[in-house]
């Protein structure tokens, strides 16, 4: 079911601001989204409270619940979470969520409600015991639009996943996901995680033993015109075309260090960081 503010409902809705017209006719919720980028995965920051107290009992007794109803077109993700009342924070998973996104609140029924009744409500439903069903929406609040790219950095559309199959002290590079993906072997992937976690030498390490080899395979990629569609081809064209970078008349190893903002002479030069705190790794 497709909400917007022309849906009709056949009972009250609780909105998320008060306006005359509306079923309550005091009461409203708020909702407020903050996205954050959290290990080149998309991190929502929530912020919610409602001062109807019929529904925020049924919300604590875990009749009714407050959840978003998040769609992406680009990546085809869609989907309802359930939001905890109050301050929540939810992770997605890399590639769920680019470019435009849809977010709505909503409150639904996790149980059939029976003999609801508020002295909120507007005459329409006046001295009238309301019954819901398990499944039914009865709060609806505001659609908010984000747009989500991260096309100032390279590093935020590289990923490192562990895959059993992948020989190891080798690792694979999967092109056709909206972001780049660098497979290894699980055990090869607690040596990065351990690395990760060592603030010092970590970007480093990570960008010379993996992101620089993935970033020229996929200009090497994107030379023979492949995985146009993905994000992440879209985000290294955008980056070549703001550096005043030809594709097919530069070379793949020049590219790769003005992506990354580099010159020559400098690409390895923080390998002296890693030597010099290798007893900490």
């Amino acid at each position: 079911m497709k909400i917007d503010k022309h849906t009709n409902f056949p009972h009250p809705i609780l909105k998320q601001n008060i306006s005359r017209e509306d079923d309550y006719l005091s009461s409203s919720f708020s909702f407020d989204i903050d996205l954050v980028n959290d290990d080149n995965k998309v991190g929502l920051k929530i912020s919610s409270d409602i001062n109807q107290k019929e529904i925020k009992q049924l919300i604590i007794k875990e009749k009714v619940c407050l959840a978003l109803h998040i769609d992406c077109p680009r990546t085809f993700y869609s989907k309802i979470i359930k939001i905890k009342l109050g301050e929540d924070y939810h992770l997605f998973e890399e590639g769920q969520l680019s470019e435009k996104v849809f977010f709505r609140p909503i409150i639904y029924c996790l149980d059939d409600i029976n003999s609801f009744s508020s002295n909120d409500l507007n005459s329409d439903y006046s001295g009238i015991n309301l019954n819901f069903k398990k499944g039914n929406i009865i709060g609806v609040g505001h659609e908010a639009i984000h747009t989500i790219e991260f096309e100032d950095s390279i590093q935020n559309i590289i990923s490192i996943k562990a895959k059993s199959d992948v020989e190891n002290g080798k690792f694979e590079i999967d092109f056709n996901r909206s972001y780049i993906i660098i497979e290894v072997n699980p055990e090869q992937f607690k040596y990065v995680q351990e690395i990760k976690n060592n603030k010092v030498s970590r970007e480093a390490l990570i960008i010379n033993m993996f992101f620089i080899p993935a970033v020229m395979a996929a200009l090497y990629d994107m030379r023979d015109g492949g995985n146009e569609k993905m994000y992440w081809y879209k985000v290294f064209s955008q980056k070549l075309e703001k550096l005043s970078l030809n594709l097919k008349h530069e070379s793949v190893y020049d590219l790769t260090q003005a992506l990354f903002s580099q010159n020559q002479k400098n690409l390895y030069s923080n390998l002296s960081t890693i030597i010099n705190n290798s007893e900490d790794i």
